[in-house]
C-alpha cells in the first residue's frame, strides 16, 4: 500500500483535496470509501479527523466554542440514555456516554436537556437544543427536519402482560386490540399502520391510547389496562425484565429503520462535530467497546449521516 499517512481528506462540494497529517493505519478502505460517498451525497464540507483535538475547538467549530451545546435527552429510554437508578440527577446509558465522548473530543462545553421524548424532538426540530439522543429512530418525516448520524439498527416488540392473556402473536391478532407507546415515535406509526391494515382486512382496528413516554406506557400493561404496548426491541428486552412478574415478550416486527442522535437540517457545524466525533469512536474501537458493553453489538451498523 502506498504511504499516505502524511494526508488528510477533506470532502467538499466541490471535490476532494488532500491536506493536513493522518495515520491511515486506523483506517479500512471501506471506511473511507463509504465516508466519501457521504460527503460528497450530502454535498457538504465534512473535516474527517484522525484524532481528538479539543484545543483546536475554535479553529474546528467557532460556532460552538464559546457556547453550551444543549443536548435533549429523555431519562427512560434504557439502555440508549436514562437516570442512574443510584443517583437519579445523573445520566447514563450507551448514547449518553457516546455524546459525552464526542463533545469531549470537540472540546465543547455541555448540558443535558431532560424531558419527554415528544416536546424533546420538537424542542431539536425548532432550534431550542442542538442535539437530541435517547433511542430517535429514522423516519422519513422527521428527516425533512433533522440529520441522523445513524449507527444502530432497530426493530419493534408487541409488549403483553404476563402469559399473554390475549394470544397476541401476530400483527393480525393485534386487530381490535388496545395499545399504548410514546407519541410521535416509530412505535406510534406502526401501531397506526397496523391499525389501518386492520381496517383494510375488514378487521376491528387497532385503538391507540398516546403515552407520554414508554415507561407509562408499559406500566399501563403491567396494569392489565391495555391490551400491549409496542417499544423499540433493544429497550424492550429490559423493561420487561425490570417488569418480570408483569410483562411478557409477545413478538417481534422487524423494520427497516436505524437509530441515532439527531440535529436540527440547518446546523451544520453541529452536524459535523456529532459525525466527526461518531467516526473517530468507530475507527479507534471506542464504538464497538460501547456497544459490547450494552450487549448491542447484533444491532450494529456503520456510522452513516442520514438527511
Amino acid at each position: 500500500m502506498r504511504n499516505f499517512s502524511n494526508c488528510l481528506c477533506f470532502l467538499t462540494p466541490f471535490g476532494i483535496t488532500l491536506k493536513g497529517k493522518i495515520f491511515i493505519s486506523m483506517l479500512k478502505k471501506c471506511s473511507v470509501r463509504r465516508l466519501l460517498v457521504a460527503g460528497i451525497a450530502a454535498g457538504i464540507s465534512m473535516h474527517v479527523f484522525a484524532q481528538c483535538e479539543p484545543e483546536k475547538v475554535g479553529q474546528k467549530y467557532p460556532l460552538y466554542s464559546s457556547r453550551i451545546v444543549q443536548i435533549a435527552t429523555p431519562t427512560t429510554t434504557v439502555p440508549f440514555a436514562y437516570s442512574d437508578p443510584e443517583n437519579l440527577n445523573q445520566m447514563t446509558g450507551i448514547e449518553v456516554e457516546m455524546i459525552q465522548f464526542v463533545m469531549r473530543c470537540a472540546g465543547l462545553k455541555y448540558q443535558f436537556v431532560k424531558g419527554p421524548f415528544s416536546s424533546l424532538i420538537q424542542s431539536v426540530m425548532s432550534g431550542s437544543t442542538d442535539v437530541m439522543i435517547g433511542n430517535v429512530n429514522y423516519m422519513p418525516e422527521r428527516a425533512r427536519r433533522v440529520d441522523f448520524i445513524a449507527y444502530l439498527r432497530s426493530a419493534q416488540t408487541v409488549i403483553v402482560h404476563k402469559g399473554n392473556p390475549k394470544k397476541l402473536t401476530s400483527t393480525q391478532t393485534l386487530c381490535g386490540a388496545t395499545a399504548a407507546t410514546t407519541v410521535g415515535g416509530v412505535g406510534n406509526a406502526e401501531i397506526l399502520k397496523l391499525s389501518d391494515e386492520c381496517i383494510q382486512s375488514g378487521r376491528r382496528p387497532i385503538t391507540y391510547i398516546p403515552a407520554v413516554d414508554q415507561e407509562s406506557a408499559v406500566q399501563q400493561v403491567a396494569n392489565g389496562r391495555i391490551d400491549f404496548g409496542m417499544d423499540g426491541s433493544i429497550s424492550a428486552k429490559r423493561r420487561v425484565a425490570a417488569h418480570a412478574d408483569d410483562l411478557d415478550v409477545g413478538f417481534t416486527i422487524l423494520t427497516d429503520l436505524v437509530i441515532g442522535p439527531v440535529v436540527r437540517k440547518d446546523n451544520p457545524e453541529m452536524r459535523r462535530v456529532v459525525f466527526e466525533g461518531m467516526t473517530m469512536m468507530e475507527r479507534s474501537g471506542a464504538l464497538k467497546q460501547l456497544l459490547d458493553k450494552y450487549q448491542l453489538t447484533n444491532f450494529a451498523r456503520p456510522v452513516e449521516l442520514k438527511r
